[in-house]
């Protein structure tokens, strides 16, 4: 009968039993060095006795007695019993992660006839070096015992370009039979037959590594379900009947550092975490290529100083890919084998798909969707998904979700050396041209699809089919970390691409109002700025200041967002468009307002004033009053803010209830912070009488929050928390408006001045989450909050609550 080695037996059975070797000594009255020699192999057949004590020491069932002492056992010479083919691989010493795939893999190999009624075929798939045949000889050699007719291995080479012939791999499975020769050796149905009628009755196990895809595995098949098969494939065998699939990822980073640590030794990812913690992440946690790194340091003295050496040089992706190329194995020719198999193949897909790699390989980012792949190949949407998925097929990408793909780093590294060769530096200029222009038709289809007028930079071809507008936001929003990365790298080359990078970053301001996602357009918009020069058109630099300031502005960044509107300011006046330079001295006065620089506000407000008759906006005028009084109550000057206030109130009692009450609800929290609280309550609750039941919206919103910061300055706590948890289901309703996060800020606060510090602490966490998904610098306000709870600093009162 034949069984995996004692050693590899004896340790599973007692790490399944959660023993370590020293408690097994113990248990079984051996030594612990007795213990070590079994398991590493320097015994490898123990006397009788000793296999007893260990079953009884191990608590064995008496199958698993069984398979140990067989395990034992001494073959004899001449006994028929070595003329059991035994093929498989010895299994890996290292061998670590992958516990819940081994365990479903033995599993499912053990108990074949209750899995199913025919043979039972297993098929494990991944990309190159992502550790499938590893799987598969471990799991082969735990379940030896269950096939004692014999394991066959063979390997079919099917991810290179000279995969075995099915005739080729019947000669070689019939000679580890002992089958002689007979008939046309290269008849494949004969072969195929014959293997079949050697196969019948028998109980084996039937490694088949690398294959090239169904039409080289089906003819190896065995017909009765007495055997089972394991393979393993670069491509997924979907249309293998019966298949059993077990697909292996990357490991995790603990699976990986462990790992690591076998390789080299754990005592040296343990004095260097952070080194082993990099090299793993250069290797991109892929089996393969920390195994390779790790035998580049095995042996030195100098275990953190080697390892801290070896995450240094994997910093560059030729260094990387050099240094994973190991003597017996390569990363590099392990992924660039795939590709040969295409180019072998010579049919038109497959070529197609050779072709791409090297151009996908260009696109950064943890993804890349279809429609960019489109772009850039300049292929149509259908053929470039037939070309994305053969890639997939292959495990040279993988598809997390409906159109959208991912190339693993050192893929997409191969893929690069690929470029270089093969690509001229127009090739290369003319896809990242062909990128830009896609997001930049995308942006301008979604300003179309909103209503909104189309700006003469924009861009006007490229996403013409998309008609929903819900579709193209939410596309450009799975996109946003693309976008930005490729305008930070496109505004390097400016002005080479200035016109489609322009378009981009004054379309994503535009964007982030929609989806209030700031922080990301921002940079993007500061990357263009910077490159800035005067020999830039005047018009598209004014634009880009005047977007770039309103992105400061909406992530409260009110200093910025006025240095830029004055850089801007000589630009718009230069345009002679009063109506223009009237909202744009509004805007800047109000920053400078928020940037407690209320005298320099009241002066641009008032040059709004003078504008706006001209201008012909019947809310210039009371808005202009509006930022006046807000400066002057900012400068202490009550008289000129109720001045102005009332002038604002008189010109604004015809207008709509809400647009009339946005204006109150700036008037009353500007008496608020002049601490004028009683008439700021009247004014507020004005307002959202003047809202008329529409309070679903931001001013709505906005109301309820000033009130309730006011209720809070006065020490009116119960109405505070009520004016503030009534903003805060408003808001929730209304999560575009971005005020949720704020609701929740103050409603910490009212509850903290109360001593209810469970409330308080709960309200503040939830509102540093959803600060951190706009990026606004406030968690940093809410997280000093939270630290400070338990010491007595709740930030609550008058003066904290009306200060912000």
């Amino acid at each position: 009968m034949s069984t995996p080695p004692f050693a590899h037996l004896l340790r599973h059975l007692r790490t399944t039993a959660g023993l370590t070797q020293e408690r097994l000594a113990e248990r079984s009255g051996l030594s612990p060095q007795a213990i070590g020699a079994l398991e590493g192999g320097r015994r490898q057949y123990p006397r009788p006795t000793t296999v007893a004590q260990l079953a009884d020491a191990l608590s064995l069932s008496p199958e698993d007695r069984h398979r140990l002492t067989t395990a034992a056992h001494r073959p004899k010479a001449g006994d028929p019993a070595s003329a059991v083919p035994r093929q498989l691989p010895p299994p890996i010493t290292d061998f670590t992660g992958r516990t819940t795939e081994l365990d479903t893999l033995v599993a499912l190999l053990r108990a074949p006839h209750a899995a199913a009624p025919g043979i039972v075929i297993s098929a494990i798939g991944g990309m190159a070096g992502i550790g499938k045949t590893t799987l598969a000889v471990q799991a082969a050699h735990r379940v030896a015992d269950v096939f004692p007719d014999g394991q066959l291995y063979l390997n079919l080479r099917g991810g290179g370009r000279d995969p075995v012939r099915p005739v080729d791999a019947l000669a070689a499975l019939l000679l580890g039979l002992g089958v002689p020769p007979s008939g046309d050796p290269q008849d494949e149905r004969i072969a195929a037959a014959r293997f079949r009628t050697a196969m019948a009755g028998r109980r084996m196990l039937v490694v088949l590594d690398d294959a090239a895809g169904i039409e080289q595995v089906t003819p190896l098949l065995p017909g009765t379900p007495s055997s089972a098969v394991v393979i393993t494939s670069r491509r997924r065998l979907t249309a293998l009947p019966g298949v059993r699939h077990v697909d292996l990822d990357l490991l995790t980073e603990h699976e990986a550092l462990q790992l690591l640590g076998e390789v080299v030794g754990p005592e040296w990812v343990e004095a260097a975490p952070n080194d082993a913690r990099r090299i793993v992440q250069r290797c991109g946690h892929l089996p393969l290529a920390i195994r390779i790194a790790g035998g580049q340091v095995r042996g030195s003295s100098d275990g953190a100083g080697t390892l801290g050496g070896l995450a240094e040089r994997l910093t560059g992706d030729a260094d990387r890919l050099g240094l994973l190329d190991g003597p017996q194995a390569s990363v590099r020719a392990s992924i660039a084998v795939s590709i040969g198999a295409l180019i072998a193949a010579d049919q038109p897909l497959d070529l197609a798909a050779a072709q791409a790699f090297p151009w996908l390989s260009l696109l950064d980012g943890n993804h890349f969707s279809l429609r960019v792949a489109s772009a850039v190949l300049e292929l149509p949407l259908q053929r470039t998904e037939e070309v994305l998925e053969r890639l997939v097929d292959i495990q040279l990408l993988e598809t997390p979700a409906l159109h959208r793909y991912r190339m693993h780093d050192l893929v997409r590294a191969v893929g690069r050396e690929q470029a270089k060769v093969s690509l001229t530096p127009t090739d290369l200029a003319g896809a990242q041209h062909r990128e830009l222009a896609q997001y930049a038709a995308m942006l301008w289809r979604l300003e179309k699809l909103r209503g909104e007028k189309l700006r003469s930079y924009a861009i006007a071809s490229g996403a013409e089919e998309v008609t929903d507008l819900g579709e193209a936001a939410a596309w450009l929003e799975s996109e946003l970390a693309n976008m930005v990365r490729l305008v930070r790298a496109a505004a390097a080359t400016w002005p080479g691409e200035r016109h489609l990078v322009a378009s981009i970053a004054l379309g994503l301001r535009r964007f982030s109002s929609l989806r209030m996602r700031f922080a990301e357009p921002r940079d993007a918009l500061q990357a263009v700025v910077e490159r800035l020069t005067d020999e830039d058109p005047d018009e598209l630099t004014m634009h880009l200041l005047v977007a770039l300031g309103q992105m400061n502005a909406a992530m409260a960044q009110y200093e910025q967002a006025a240095a830029l509107h004055r850089r801007a300011l000589p630009l718009v006046e230069a345009r002679g468009d009063v109506l223009a330079m009237t909202n744009f001295l509004i805007d800047l006065s109000y920053f400078l307002g928020r940037a407690s620089e209320p005298a320099a506000a009241i002066e641009y407000a008032e040059r709004a004033l003078a504008l706006a008759p001209e201008a012909g906006s019947p809310r210039a005028v009371p808005l202009a009053h509006l930022v006046v009084g807000t400066s002057a109550g900012g400068l202490g000057d009550i008289d000129r803010q109720r001045s102005a206030f009332e002038r604002a109130t008189q010109l604004i009692a015809t207008t709509p209830g809400p647009a009339r009450a946005m204006y109150l609800s700036q008037i009353g929290w500007s008496l608020a912070e002049s601490g004028q609280f009683d008439t700021a309550v009247e004014v507020l609750t004005d307002g959202l009488e003047a809202a008329q039941g529409n309070e679903t919206g931001v001013v709505g919103i906005d109301l309820y929050l000033y009130l309730g910061r006011v209720w809070l300055a006065l020490d009116h706590h119960a109405d505070a928390i009520e004016a503030f948890t009534i903003a805060g289901k408003l808001a929730a309703e209304c999560p575009a408006e971005g005020r949720e996060p704020m609701a929740h800020h103050e409603l910490g606060r009212a509850h903290a001045a109360l001593g209810n510090h469970d409330q308080a602490r709960d309200e503040w966490q939830r509102a540093a989450t959803l600060y951190d998904r706009i990026a606004a610098p406030a968690a940093d306000e809410v997280r000093a909050l939270l630290a400070g709870l338990d010491g007595g600093d709740q930030g609550g009162g008058a003066s904290s609550a009306v200060q912000r």
